[in-house]
C-alpha cells in the first residue's frame, strides 16, 4: 500500500508520499468456503481436490512482504511546464517500475504547454502499459489492481496550479478526473486530496473514514429494517387477536393497515470536516501540512499489528510557476567498502 497526499494552494501544488512498497497475495479461508457433508467431511472432486464456492468479494488481500526506498514521485514535464505525479497501487507494469516508465515518458514528451495536455498523454501511455499488463497476466476483471496517480502542475500558459486524479482501472474515457484548479470541470480552486491507504488522513480532516461511515450507515439501516419488520408483525398480531376476541368478525373494508414507510435517515457527515484555508497557505505551511498528513498515516502503520504497508522516508515535491523541486532528497550512497584481513 501507499499514502499519497496532494495540496493545491493559490500559488503551488505540494505532493507528498511515503517510500514503502508491499507485495500482497489473495487469501481464501477454506473452512468457510469448502462445503461439508453431514459427517463433516469436506467436499472433493473426482481427483480428490477440495472444491470451494466463493465470490470475488470473499478473497482477502494479505501482505506477504514489504520494503523501503521505493520511488513513488516523479517529474512528467520540465520546468518550462512543470508537472509531476505520485502513484499508488501496482508498483510495476510488465515487470517495470512505474517510476521507470514515467521517466521514459518524460524524456520522450514534446510540445505540451498545459497540465491537462501532459496528463492526457501520460494516461494514454500508462493506460497502454496497464492494459497490456492485465492481458499478459490474464487477470480477471474482479481481481485487477488499480494504478492511481495524483498529477499536479503549473502550466506555462496557466495562471493557476491544477491537480488531477487518474485511475487506470476505470474505463478509458473516465480515467482522468479534475480535482482542483481554475476553469470548467474542477470542483474548487484549492484543496487537498489523497490516494492509497489514507484512513488516518481522512479521520483527521473529516472526523471519519469510509469504513467507519459505511459501518454506521449499515448499522442504522439494519436497525430500521428490523424495527419496521417487528412493528409490522406486531400490528398483524394485534389485529388478529382483536378480531378473534370479537368472535372472528371480519376487518371492515377500507381500513389501511400499512405502516408508514421506513425513514431514510441521512447523516450530515460534512459537519465534522475541518475548516482549513488551503488557498492562503504559505509555502512552508503547505509543505509542513502535507508532510504531517503523510506522517500520521505512516505512524499508524508503524505501531499497529502486521507488516507495515506505509512508511519509510517521506518525499515532498513542490510545483510552482516554472519550477518543480523535490526537497531534501538524499543521494545514493556507497558505505560498504569491503572486508580487510589486515594483510
Amino acid at each position: 500500500m501507499t499514502i499519497n497526499v496532494a495540496l493545491v494552494t493559490s500559488e503551488a501544488v505540494i505532493l507528498g508520499c511515503d517510500s514503502v512498497a508491499s507485495v500482497t497475495e489473495q487469501y481464501l479461508n477454506p473452512v468457510r468456503h469448502v462445503p461439508q457433508d453431514a459427517a463433516g467431511n469436506f467436499e472433493t472432486d473426482a481427483d480428490g481436490r477440495y472444491v470451494a464456492h466463493f465470490a470475488w468479494d470473499d478473497l482477502q488481500s494479505v501482505v506477504t512482504d514489504a520494503w523501503g526506498g521505493v520511488t513513488k514521485m516523479f517529474r512528467l514535464c520540465g520546468d518550462e511546464n512543470p508537472v509531476a505525479a505520485v502513484t499508488a497501487g501496482l508498483a510495476k507494469l510488465n515487470d517495470r517500475p512505474i517510476s521507470s516508465l514515467a521517466n521514459d515518458f518524460s524524456k520522450q514528451l514534446k510540445d505540451c504547454d498545459s497540465v491537462l495536455s501532459v496528463v492526457e498523454k501520460f494516461v494514454d501511455t500508462m493506460g497502454a502499459h496497464y492494459d497490456q499488463h492485465n492481458k499478459i497476466m490474464n487477470t480477471p476483471p474482479g481481481l485487477r489492481e488499480d494504478v492511481e496517480f495524483l498529477i499536479g502542475g503549473f502550466g506555462k500558459s496557466d495562471d493557476f496550479p491544477s491537480l488531477y486524479r487518474v485511475n487506470l482501472i476505470d474505463a478509458v474515457d473516465k480515467r482522468i478526473k479534475p480535482l482542483y484548479g481554475s476553469g470548467i470541470g474542477f470542483k474548487d480552486k484549492t484543496g487537498a486530496a489523497w490516494a492509497g491507504q489514507a484512513d488516518s488522513v481522512q479521520r483527521l480532516l473529516f472526523g471519519w473514514d469510509d469504513p467507519v461511515k459505511q459501518y454506521i450507515e449499515n448499522q442504522i439501516s439494519t436497525a430500521i429494517n428490523n424495527l419496521h419488520k417487528s412493528m409490522s408483525d406486531a400490528v398483524l398480531r394485534i389485529l388478529a387477536e382483536m378480531l378473534a376476541a370479537l368472535n372472528n368478525v371480519n376487518l371492515p373494508e377500507g381500513i389501511n393497515t400499512e405502516l408508514p414507510p421506513k425513514p431514510n435517515v441521512k447523516i450530515s457527515w460534512n459537519q465534522f470536516i475541518l475548516s482549513i484555508d488551503f488557498a492562503n497557505f504559505p509555502l512552508q505551511s503547505a509543505l509542513d501540512f502535507v508532510s504531517y498528513l503523510v506522517g500520521i498515516q505512516s505512524g499508524k502503520a508503524k505501531y499497529v499489528r502486521g507488516v507495515p504497508t506505509v512508511g519509510g522516508r517521506t518525499h515532498i515535491g513542490i510545483l510552482t510557476k516554472g519550477k518543480f523541486e523535490m526537497k531534501n532528497e538524499p543521494d545514493l550512497i556507497h558505505t560498504n567498502l569491503g572486508y580487510d584481513r589486515g594483510l
